[in-house]
Protein backbone atom coordinates (compact mmCIF):
# COMPACT_ATOMS: atom_id res chain seq x y z
CA UNK A 1 0.00 0.00 0.00
CA UNK A 2 2.82 2.44 0.83
CA UNK A 3 4.42 1.89 -2.57
CA UNK A 4 1.13 2.56 -4.34
CA UNK A 5 0.63 5.69 -2.26
CA UNK A 6 4.08 7.02 -3.24
CA UNK A 7 3.47 6.23 -6.88
CA UNK A 8 0.12 8.02 -6.78
CA UNK A 9 1.71 11.16 -5.29
CA UNK A 10 4.27 11.23 -8.11
CA UNK A 11 1.52 10.66 -10.70
CA UNK A 12 -0.58 13.46 -9.23
CA UNK A 13 2.34 15.89 -9.39
CA UNK A 14 3.30 14.87 -12.95
CA UNK A 15 -0.28 15.20 -14.12
CA UNK A 16 -0.78 18.60 -12.47
CA UNK A 17 2.41 19.81 -14.14
CA UNK A 18 1.08 18.58 -17.50
CA UNK A 19 -2.17 20.50 -16.89
CA UNK A 20 -0.14 23.65 -16.21
CA UNK A 21 1.93 23.12 -19.36
CA UNK A 22 -1.30 22.72 -21.34
CA UNK A 23 -2.63 25.95 -19.79
CA UNK A 24 0.56 27.78 -20.70
CA UNK A 25 0.40 26.62 -24.31
CA UNK A 26 -3.36 26.84 -24.88
CA UNK A 27 -4.32 29.72 -22.58
CA UNK A 28 -6.98 27.60 -20.90
CA UNK A 29 -7.33 24.48 -18.79
CA UNK A 30 -8.05 21.16 -20.48
CA UNK A 31 -11.61 19.90 -20.24
CA UNK A 32 -10.40 16.41 -19.38
CA UNK A 33 -7.08 14.80 -18.53
CA UNK A 34 -7.25 12.80 -21.76
CA UNK A 35 -6.70 16.12 -23.60
CA UNK A 36 -3.10 16.01 -22.31
CA UNK A 37 -2.28 12.86 -24.30
CA UNK A 38 0.04 12.52 -26.19
CA UNK A 39 1.62 15.98 -26.15
CA UNK A 40 2.04 16.43 -22.39
CA UNK A 41 1.56 12.87 -21.09
CA UNK A 42 2.03 9.49 -22.76
CA UNK A 43 -1.12 8.37 -20.96
CA UNK A 44 -3.22 9.52 -18.02
CA UNK A 45 -1.80 7.72 -14.97
CA UNK A 46 -3.95 5.04 -13.38
CA UNK A 47 -5.58 5.42 -9.98
CA UNK A 48 -4.84 2.25 -8.06
CA UNK A 49 -7.74 2.96 -5.69
CA UNK A 50 -10.23 3.43 -8.54
CA UNK A 51 -9.75 -0.04 -10.05
CA UNK A 52 -6.91 1.21 -12.27
CA UNK A 53 -9.06 3.81 -14.05
CA UNK A 54 -7.35 7.14 -14.86
CA UNK A 55 -6.76 9.77 -12.17
CA UNK A 56 -9.62 12.21 -11.64
CA UNK A 57 -9.63 15.92 -12.42
CA UNK A 58 -11.87 18.81 -11.56
CA UNK A 59 -11.78 22.55 -12.27
CA UNK A 60 -13.29 24.64 -9.51
CA UNK A 61 -15.35 27.79 -10.03
CA UNK A 62 -12.49 30.06 -8.94
CA UNK A 63 -10.19 28.65 -11.65
CA UNK A 64 -8.30 26.40 -9.28
CA UNK A 65 -7.93 22.82 -10.43
CA UNK A 66 -7.37 19.57 -8.62
CA UNK A 67 -5.97 16.27 -9.85
CA UNK A 68 -6.89 13.50 -7.46
CA UNK A 69 -7.00 9.84 -6.55
CA UNK A 70 -9.87 8.20 -4.71
CA UNK A 71 -7.52 7.22 -1.89
CA UNK A 72 -7.67 4.11 0.22
CA UNK A 73 -11.39 4.45 0.96
CA UNK A 74 -11.96 3.94 -2.79
CA UNK A 75 -14.65 6.63 -2.80
CA UNK A 76 -14.85 9.71 -5.03
CA UNK A 77 -15.06 12.68 -2.69
CA UNK A 78 -14.94 15.12 -5.62
CA UNK A 79 -11.32 16.10 -5.08
CA UNK A 80 -12.06 17.64 -1.71
CA UNK A 81 -8.98 17.68 0.45
CA UNK A 82 -9.89 15.82 3.59
CA UNK A 83 -7.76 15.35 6.67
CA UNK A 84 -6.67 11.75 7.07
CA UNK A 85 -7.15 11.00 3.34
CA UNK A 86 -6.01 7.46 3.86
CA UNK A 87 -9.14 6.88 5.89
CA UNK A 88 -11.71 9.40 4.74
CA UNK A 89 -10.97 11.29 1.54
CA UNK A 90 -9.16 11.81 -1.72
CA UNK A 91 -5.44 12.22 -2.30
CA UNK A 92 -5.22 15.59 -4.02
CA UNK A 93 -2.86 17.89 -5.87
CA UNK A 94 -4.50 21.31 -6.09
CA UNK A 95 -3.19 24.25 -8.12
CA UNK A 96 -4.50 27.78 -7.71
CA UNK A 97 -5.13 29.92 -10.79
CA UNK A 98 -2.16 32.02 -12.01
CA UNK A 99 -3.60 35.31 -10.74
CA UNK A 100 -3.91 33.90 -7.21
CA UNK A 101 -0.40 32.44 -7.35
CA UNK A 102 0.97 35.86 -8.32
CA UNK A 103 0.01 37.16 -4.89
CA UNK A 104 2.23 36.13 -2.03
CA UNK A 105 -0.18 35.23 0.72
CA UNK A 106 1.34 34.63 4.11
CA UNK A 107 -0.60 34.77 7.34
CA UNK A 108 0.42 37.48 9.76
CA UNK A 109 2.62 36.23 12.57
CA UNK A 110 -0.18 36.79 15.11
CA UNK A 111 -2.66 34.77 13.02
CA UNK A 112 -0.18 31.96 12.47
CA UNK A 113 0.54 31.70 16.19
CA UNK A 114 -3.11 31.31 17.14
Amino acid sequence: EREFSCRIWVSLARTALAVERFRGAQGRLPERLEDLVPEWLDEVPADYWNDGKPLSYRVREDGEFVVYSYGENRTDNGGVEVKDWWREGDMTFTVAPPEARAELRMPAAAEAAS
